[in-house]
């Protein structure tokens, strides 16, 4: 490739420097510029790549200060995708594919997980974790082999492994874990295909 390749929209800005435009614009809660720069890449035929930038931008720049953005831009661009398909000369297209713009623009923003994503993956390499104690439970070969199997490995599962943290406070979630754990303590009759799938075996490599 030519060095002196570039591509070029429309009205003849640089692709790259306008597709930075657009999402500098919406990191500024900038709409007005935010449109302008997704409409000019529109009419330049890059709209599936706006798209896939919109994509990024609602995790990248908004994130956790507003979850849902994702969801309802893929929503946005499956209304799209199947209005498009129609070919109508009036591109009804376009009302989902400016929502999607503007709701962009006017959310909360957060850096915050692209930030963790690039301190996490950059020191993975050198960052190293043990096997925590609660991991070995029942269907494991080494929780088996700590003898947390049978009616122990059902107790230990559901006081320990199955452990939540932040929980929703379900009404009647308790209730119906100590149920469930009583009922497969007494229906807990391990046939001789259980004992080989469910138990461990020391002979086992």
């Amino acid at each position: 490739m030519s060095k002196n390749f570039s591509l070029q929209t429309q009205k003849g800005y640089d692709f790259f420097e306008v597709s930075s435009s657009f999402q500098k614009s919406i990191r500024r809660c900038m709409e007005d510029e935010s449109l302008y720069w997704a409409i000019e890449l529109w009419n330049s035929n890059y709209r599936e790549y706006v798209w896939k930038r919109m994509f990024i931008i609602a995790s990248e720049d908004v994130g956790l200060a507003d979850p849902q953005i994702a969801t309802n831009i893929w929503s946005l661009y499956q209304m799209y995708t199947l209005l498009a398909k129609k070919k109508d000369k009036h591109s009804p297209e376009k009302l989902q594919f400016t929502q999607a713009v503007v709701m962009l623009a006017r959310c909360k923003k957060s850096r915050y997980i692209d930030m963790i994503l690039c301190e996490k993956f950059m020191n993975h390499k050198n960052t190293h974790l043990d096997i925590p104690e609660w991991a070995y439970d029942m269907h494991t070969r080494k929780g088996r082999k700590m003898g947390r199997s049978g009616k122990k490995g059902i107790v230990h599962f559901y006081e320990s492994s199955a452990k939540i943290n932040n929980s929703g406070n379900v009404a009647g979630e308790q209730e119906l874990l100590d149920k469930v754990m009583q009922t497969e303590m007494q229906e807990f009759k391990p046939t001789a295909e259980q004992e080989t799938l469910f138990y461990y075996d020391e002979t086992e490599k």
